[in-house]
């Protein structure tokens, strides 16, 4: 098979790639909005709860010493270019598979069985060790369905969204000074400076408002 113009051979092809995210979200729509038995207006809740969330997670943890030692992590996090956005996920995966590899390996911490006597110590070892693995594994797996069939389809639509609002706002012709006694603040200036804080937070705190707003009403109704 002949590869894409000007696409790497060992990438996947881009068509291969829009497949894969069509079934992604095909299995979310399944899950989310044919599957449970729950009202219409339960359903949208969840799912803008999930998605809110998400996003203002991503908004907190972009100010940590994680993703300011990979600055563009973040931006591909949340990028309206399939491929980037695709290996960023795959990449925050391979961080939490990381994280619970370290927790299996750690366990049990001093304070579990620093006092207790050798026989317990094997005990524990054996018996919460494994349960902890396990527990440690199936939760991997919980967050590895979550994230690639739960979140990531839909997040994708509301970054290709966001970045269209926000790139209108960057070329736009004209622009807006806001003044102060303190300075002046352009609009377009902070639009282009704090463009991916921009998407967390456009998708993050409106979807998590709607959310609670939609399930309190159809607790109402």
């Amino acid at each position: 098979m002949v590869a894409d113009e000007g696409q790497p051979q060992d990438t996947l092809p881009l068509h291969w790639l829009v497949a894969l995210y069509v079934a992604a979200l095909a299995v979310n729509v399944y899950v989310f909005w044919v599957l449970p038995s729950a009202s219409m207006l339960e359903r949208l809740a969840f799912s803008l709860q999930l998605i809110g969330i998400y996003n203002l997670a991503l908004t907190f943890l972009g100010q940590t010493d994680l993703f300011k030692a990979f600055p563009s992590w973040l931006e591909e996090m949340t990028s309206a270019n399939l491929r980037d956005f695709s290996a960023a996920t795959f990449r925050t995966l391979t961080v939490i598979a990381s994280l619970s590899s370290l927790a299996v390996r750690g366990f049990p911490p001093p304070l579990v069985t620093g006092r207790l006597p050798l026989l317990l110590q094997v005990l524990v070892l054996v018996t919460l060790g494994l349960t902890f693995a396990i527990l440690a594994v199936v939760l991997f797996v919980l967050v590895l369905v979550l994230l690639l069939f739960g979140i990531a389809p839909v997040a994708y639509i509301g970054y290709v969204l966001v970045g269209v609002l926000l790139d209108a706002i960057s070329i736009a012709s004209e622009d807006i000074q806001l003044s102060s006694a303190e300075g002046s603040l352009s609009l377009k200036g902070a639009v282009r400076a704090h463009h991916v804080q921009l998407r967390t937070l456009l998708i993050g705190v409106p979807a998590t408002a709607l959310g609670v707003a939609t399930a309190g009403y159809a607790l109402l109704t």
